[in-house]
C-alpha cells in the first residue's frame, strides 16, 4: 500500500474537536490502539478539554492519521506582554502511512487552525513527547530545545515548563521536564524509533509504566536573548 500513497492523495483538514461526530472520535480511538499498546482512551478524549484543534488526514475513506493541538497567547514568565504558545497534542499515524513527514504536517496544521500563530512572530513550540520521535519534532522545528542533556535547566527554564505543563493541566516533578502521570501507563508506542544517544538519554528518568511523559520546547524562528 506504501509505494501508492503520496502526499498528493492524502487529503488534510482541520476541525474543532467540539464538532467531532461519535463516529470519528470512534476512527480515531481505533488508530490511537493500532498505534499504542494499552492505549489509555481517557487521556487522548481528555485532551479535547485542553486544546480544541485536530487535523485528520485522509486517504479516501481510511483515516490515515490525526494530530490534536492548539495555540494561545501567555503570560510567559521574564518576558513582556502575551506571547503566542503552540500546544502541540497527541498524534498518531496509521502504519501504512508512516515516513513521509505526515506527523509533522499534521501537528502544525492543528496548531495554525488556531489562528494565533505567525511567521513574522516568535512563538514556543510545547509538547508532552512520549517517545525520542516526537521530542525530536520539537527540536526540529525549533532552537532552544529544552530539555537539552548538553546543559543544565537554568531557573528561567524551570519556570517556563511549570508555566506551560499548567496549560496542559499537568505538573512536572521540581526542577524538571517530567510530567507526572497517574500512576498508570498512557500507552507503549508500536512503533520503530531511529535516535540518537542523545535523544535517549532525555527520556532515562521518564517511566512509562507511570504514565509521565518529557515536556519538551523550542522557539520559532528563534530563541529570545537569554534563553
Amino acid at each position: 500500500m506504501k509505494n501508492s500513497v503520496t502526499e498528493k492523495n492524502i487529503r488534510v483538514t482541520t476541525q474543532s474537536v467540539h464538532d467531532l461526530t461519535e463516529d470519528r472520535i470512534s476512527q480515531i480511538l481505533a488508530l490511537f490502539d493500532a498505534a499504542y499498546a494499552d492505549a489509555d482512551h481517557s487521556y487522548l478524549l481528555s485532551s479535547f478539554e485542553v486544546m480544541d484543534w485536530i487535523a485528520l488526514a485522509m486517504h479516501g475513506s481510511t483515516l490515515a492519521g490525526f494530530a490534536i493541538g492548539d495555540a494561545r497567547f501567555v503570560d510567559l514568565p521574564r518576558m513582556h506582554g502575551l506571547h503566542p504558545v503552540a500546544t502541540y497534542g497527541i498524534g498518531c499515524i496509521d502504519q501504512n502511512f508512516r515516513r513521509m513527514g505526515l506527523f509533522t504536517r499534521l501537528e502544525k496544521a492543528a496548531a495554525l487552525a488556531s489562528g494565533k500563530l505567525s511567521v513574522n512572530t516568535r512563538y514556543l513550540n510545547c509538547g508532552r513527547t512520549a517517545h525520542p520521535a516526537t521530542y525530536k519534532f520539537i527540536t526540529n522545528i525549533g532552537a532552544g530545545t529544552i530539555p537539552d542533556p548538553e546543559r543544565p535547566l537554568s531557573p528561567w527554564h524551570v519556570e517556563m515548563v511549570e508555566r506551560v505543563a499548567a496549560l496542559y493541566c499537568a505538573k512536572v516533578y521540581p526542577g524538571t521536564c517530567v510530567v507526572i502521570g497517574k500512576g498508570a501507563p498512557i500507552g507503549y508506542p508500536r512503533l520503530d524509533v531511529v535516535a540518537t544517544d542523545i535523544e535517549y538519554r532525555v527520556f532515562e528518568n521518564v517511566n512509562r509504566d507511570k504514565g509521565e511523559a518529557l515536556l519538551a520546547m523550542s522557539w520559532s524562528p528563534d530563541a529570545p536573548s537569554g534563553w
